[in-house]
C-alpha cells in the first residue's frame, strides 16, 4: 500500500484551518501521490510544496494537456514556470516538456491573446530555470 504524503514527509496537519489553502493542504496530506488530482498538483506547484512529487506529475499532465489549470487555462504551466526553487534537477523531464510545448505551439488556437503570451513566456522561463 502506498504511503500518504503525511507519512512520507512526517508532516502534521495544521490545527484549526481557517483558510481554503490550509484546508486543501490538510486534505493533500491524507492522499498518496497517485491520488493527487489536477487541483492538488496546481496548489502544490503554486505553493512549492512537495516539489519532488508535484513537478513530475505537473509535467506529465502538461505533456497531454497544455492548457491544464485550476483557476484559469494554462495556470499549471504558468505556476510551474514561476517556481522559485531550482528546477535543474528536473532538467530532463522539463526539457522534454519544452520540446512538446514548442512542437505543438502552432497547432494551438488560443482563445485569448494573454493565453498565448502566458504560454510563450512560460516556455522561456522554463528554459532559463534548467540552464
Amino acid at each position: 500500500m502506498s504511503k500518504t504524503i503525511k507519512e512520507m514527509y512526517n508532516e502534521e496537519f495544521i490545527e484549526n484551518p481557517e483558510t481554503s489553502l490550509v484546508k486543501h493542504y490538510n486534505s493533500v496530506l491524507n492522499k498518496t501521490p497517485d491520488e493527487l488530482n489536477l487541483e492538488d498538483i496546481c496548489m502544490l506547484v503554486r505553493q512549492e510544496f512537495f516539489l519532488e512529487i508535484a513537478v513530475p506529475k505537473a509535467v506529465k499532465i502538461l505533456e497531454s494537456n497544455h492548457s491544464a489549470g485550476d483557476n484559469y487555462d494554462y495556470s499549471l504551466l504558468v505556476n510551474l514556470s514561476n517556481v522559485e526553487s531550482s528546477l535543474f534537477e528536473y532538467k530532463d523531464i522539463i526539457s522534454n516538456l519544452i520540446n512538446v510545448l514548442e512542437k505543438d505551439y502552432k497547432k494551438i488556437t488560443f482563445e485569448l491573446e494573454s493565453d498565448e503570451q502566458d504560454y510563450l513566456s512560460s516556455i522561456e522561463k522554463l528554459k532559463e530555470k534548467i540552464k
